[in-house]
């Protein structure tokens, strides 16, 4: 069965209904890096920044999978109080279960009906939101064990202003380059 085909059966519906949970995700995490960074966290209000993008784009391609249809939805809008950032990260994590759950749920039926396509769209952003979980856990977990800007053993900081490496225990207080806070110091990623 093609995409054209979706008004006599569930796909449309259950399309529409994860963008509305996507597009909910996207307002909470605008709102919660902003939370982060008023809390000294850059690094995690940078991860939620560069998350709801990438649900804006998984919400793109839902779209172009509806192909002009518009599926009536009725939902319950699901409200959060901003929190703390662990409070807020903790929150991400059960959206992104929310969003987990419901593409196991809706594709089965997806499948079932013979959008291949829709299912393996579907399949991969629920790997994605199940990445998502996975580095929410470890950033909530950071802040809880105080080990943001320090680890147990040395490690490479770099400042996210000025490009400046330091290597130790901790994040310097001030970046001795460009005189920003701790806030901007991360551990240095080398995967390339």
């Amino acid at each position: 069965m093609e995409s054209e085909s979706y008004k006599n059966n569930k796909t449309s519906t259950y399309l529409a209904e994860i963008i509305i949970l996507k597009s909910q995700i996207i307002t909470k995490y605008e709102y919660y890096a902003k939370q982060a960074k008023k809390e000294g966290f850059e690094q995690i209000n940078s991860i939620f920044l560069e998350t709801l993008n990438q649900e804006k784009n998984h919400i793109k391609t839902i779209f172009r999978l509806l192909k002009g249809q518009n599926p009536e939805v009725t939902m319950v809008i699901n409200s959060s109080v901003i929190g703390t950032t662990v409070e807020n990260l903790k929150d991400a994590i059960n959206s992104e279960k929310e969003i987990v759950s419901k593409i196991e749920e809706y594709n089965k039926v997806i499948w079932e009906e013979g959008n291949k396509k829709e299912f393996t769209k579907l399949k991969l952003f629920e790997q994605i939101s199940s990445f998502y979980i996975e580095r929410f856990m470890k950033f909530s977990s950071n802040i809880e064990n105080g080990t943001v800007f320090k680890k147990d053993k040395k490690v490479k900081w770099i400042c996210r202003k000025c490009g400046l490496i330091h290597e130790s225990l901790s994040a310097l207080h001030n970046c001795p380059g460009c005189e920003h806070p701790q806030a901007y110091f991360e551990v240095l990623a080398e995967n390339y």
